[in-house]
């Protein structure tokens, strides 16, 4: 193995657990989206598609300015390193699925006008993130973006990825521009460490 990772089994999933590690998002279970959210008619119809109890899936909600008050996955990488000698990876789910899943408007819009405004912390939280994983030794950074395939092969018309779906621009050309842009500004002038996205949802 060139190059190794601790498979993320700290986490409940791959990008909920930052909720325990950042100030200003909840946990929300679908049900309880479902009773704020405009658009009901449209979240029952993601709810059918996942075919799982509302009450059995919670999202990471932002529900005040958000902070990063722990390292997302600094431990993460001290841990693996005092394991093995190779090079390691750390995983870190992207700035564009952070903002898509947490900006829910009926709850977020006190604190984040726009899911624009919540994007600008997530890119200052992942940058300052990816630095303190450099600066440990990090080799390589991964950032996760399940979304990104179904903005450019769906047109938008696919809303499937659970909460994330609700954020979503009408236009799937917009949404990308924002996107990548959100990644790239994460990355911008860091230097010393390898990068990549990871797109594992598939159309």
């Amino acid at each position: 193995v060139d190059l190794v990772t601790d498979g993320e089994q700290r986490r409940d999933n791959f990008y909920s657990f930052v909720a325990e590690k950042l100030e200003g998002v909840g946990m929300m279970s679908l049900a309880e989206m479902l009773d704020v959210v405009e658009d009901k008619a449209g979240f029952e119809r993601i709810l059918q598609t996942l075919d799982v109890p509302a009450f059995s899936i919670r999202n990471p909600t932002c529900t005040g300015k958000i902070k990063r008050r722990l390292p997302l996955a600094l431990d993460e990488y001290r841990f693996l390193r005092a394991h093995t000698d190779r090079p390691i990876k750390v995983p870190l789910p992207g700035p564009y699925i952070l903002t898509r899943a947490m900006w829910v408007k009926e709850v977020s819009r006190e604190f984040y006008p726009s899911k624009e405004d919540l994007g600008e912390d997530m890119v200052a939280i992942l940058s300052e993130e990816a630095r303190a994983l450099r600066d440990a030794g990090a080799d390589f950074i991964q950032f996760d973006e399940p979304v990104l395939t179904e903005l450019v092969f769906t047109q938008g018309q696919t809303r499937t990825f659970m909460c994330a779906a609700l954020a979503a621009r009408k236009d799937p050309k917009e949404e990308l521009e924002f996107a990548v842009g959100l990644i790239n500004r994460v990355v911008e002038n860091l230097g010393g460490v390898r990068t990549g996205v990871h797109v594992c949802r598939g159309n």
